[in-house]
């Protein structure tokens, strides 16, 4: 997927409607997924994304576009693979699981 600036109205507008769509929808999620968590572990959660915002570590974080440094991580297997060595075989695509709740 090639990445295109984005100029004129009918991109624009179309860009923005599908960014005002999703946040819809995250709201929505939120609000599911919200009502179905005990309040006391509700306000743990509320209180743990504020110290987060408070800590500045957002301000911090890679954007879309910047480049990511160079790591090693363990994969499935307990194999540590370096990102360069993957890189040098081509693209790569890096997900995080964060474990089932």
């Amino acid at each position: 997927m090639h990445s295109r600036r984005l100029v004129g109205d009918g991109l624009h507008t179309d860009k923005r409607r599908m960014e005002m769509a999703l946040q819809d929808e995250l709201n929505a999620l939120k609000t599911k997924s919200e009502a179905r968590i005990p309040a006391e572990k509700l306000a743990v959660i509320h209180r743990a994304t504020e110290d987060l915002e408070k800590s500045g570590l957002k301000d911090r974080v890679l954007k879309a576009g910047d480049r990511a440094p160079d790591f090693a991580l363990n994969n499935t297997e307990g194999i540590l693979v370096s990102s360069r060595a993957l890189l040098n075989r081509g693209p790569m695509v890096l997900s995080f699981y964060r474990g089932g709740w």
